[in-house]
């Protein structure tokens, strides 16, 4: 399975004229809001094209260690819900900033970090790269698990 890409050609920056709109209270921001969803519509509809046409994964792509799968099958079922994606059908190699792309609404990312952080009970303070996968998150979800406190962590005895 491939991860997740768009065509390079897009532009996925504000054109001048939306940026000049956001500076123009209500009206403005209502005109840029239209044109920032013309903008990426045709990015957005080509990562549901590829979400849609991929078969479900087996959690076995997440490894070995049934803590970390746990972990990834949570993460990837929440992105749907999240940020509208068609499914859940997320591999470990797709870009984290694909996969948790705010393409709705400009703040599901936002809220997707933070209940990830709350479900888990850890802090995810740190920002990840441009390069990060839906694997580095799992992974620093989990190191940040082994380090927590919290009794949910604890070894039983």
């Amino acid at each position: 399975m491939t991860a997740l890409h768009f065509a390079k050609f897009w532009d996925t920056q504000p054109s001048k004229l939306e940026e000049m709109l956001m500076w123009i209270p209500i009206v403005g921001w209502f005109f840029g809001a239209l044109l920032y969803r013309v903008r990426i519509r045709p990015i957005a509809e080509d990562i549901y094209r590829q979400l849609q046409n991929r078969a479900e994964p087996s959690l076995s792509v997440w490894g070995e260690d049934s803590q970390r799968r746990k972990m990834a099958d949570y993460i990837v079922h929440q992105l749907p819900i999240e940020f509208g994606w068609p499914n859940h059908h997320f591999i470990p190699s797709d870009p984290l900033w694909i996969a948790a792309w705010a393409h709705q609404d400009g703040l599901d990312d936002v809220s997707f970090f933070r209940n990830i952080a709350r479900h888990y009970k850890v802090s995810m303070d740190a920002p990840f790269s441009r390069d990060a996968t839906l694997s580095d998150l799992v992974d620093c979800v989990y190191q940040e698990t082994k380090k927590s406190t919290h009794p949910a962590f604890q070894p039983t005895r």
